[in-house]
């Protein structure tokens, strides 16, 4: 893992450009502009979502399989839907506890993208576009400046070789389109709460569970 040195000048840089984007979110929030006020939010709670993944870059890389090129969360520095998740999901004891959240936030992403998208730009074909109301944008706003407070709260710790390789198998299996419904399919939900939601020993469970797979299918 890298050290603090290394990698909380560029989370820092990040805290602080979402916070001006909040304050200009905020100028912005006025009758006719409450769109812009909530792409600039968006763009705030991007930066936030940055940083996590920023952190989440620093652990070890070792692929999962022999034959796979390593992923780092950075790959994806320009997916907004995969940042947003990052800044709504917050990566820490709070969530540890109930990783069953993750497709809600996934999709609860997903929503705020489309929505800055459909109100930001004119569409020539469509000039009834959707509208953001004052209520709207003041309510994004406030979260993502609750959201950058909790951000600034984080306590970040050193990662055991093992927690690190485990983690980073976790989410690059998350990536994997074979393997992702069977993390949030029932009987892998059902798992976790049978070992007390214990995400660890749920984690390598999950891991086991798909090794053991494919070793039967290459046999």
């Amino acid at each position: 893992m890298k050290s603090r040195e290394e990698f909380m000048p560029a989370i820092e840089a990040c805290l602080q450009n979402a916070e001006k984007l909040i304050g200009v979110a905020k100028a912005s929030s006025m009758p006719g502009s409450y769109h812009i006020a909530f792409h600039l939010a968006t763009m705030a709670l991007e930066e936030i979502g940055k940083s996590s993944m920023i952190f989440l870059d620093a652990i070890d890389h070792t692929p999962v399989r022999s034959d796979e090129e390593s992923k780092t969360p950075l790959k994806w520095i320009d997916d907004h839907e995969r940042k947003l998740f990052w800044a709504i999901w917050l990566p820490g004891p709070e969530s540890l506890r109930d990783w069953r959240t993750i497709p809600a936030a996934m999709d609860f992403a997903r929503g705020i993208h489309k929505d800055r998208l459909d109100t930001l730009y004119v569409d020539p074909a469509n000039l009834n576009r959707p509208t953001i109301s004052e209520r709207r944008a003041k309510s994004i706003i406030s979260a993502v400046e609750a959201r950058l407070n909790m951000e600034r709260l984080k306590q970040f710790r050193s990662m055991e070789k093992d927690e690190q390789e485990l983690l980073h198998w976790f989410f690059a299996a998350m990536d994997d389109p074979r393997l992702r419904p069977m993390i949030f399919s029932k009987g892998s939900l059902d798992k976790q709460a049978e070992l007390d939601d214990d995400v660890g020993a749920w984690m390598k469970w999950l891991r086991d569970t798909f090794a053991e797979a494919d070793r039967k299918a290459w046999n």
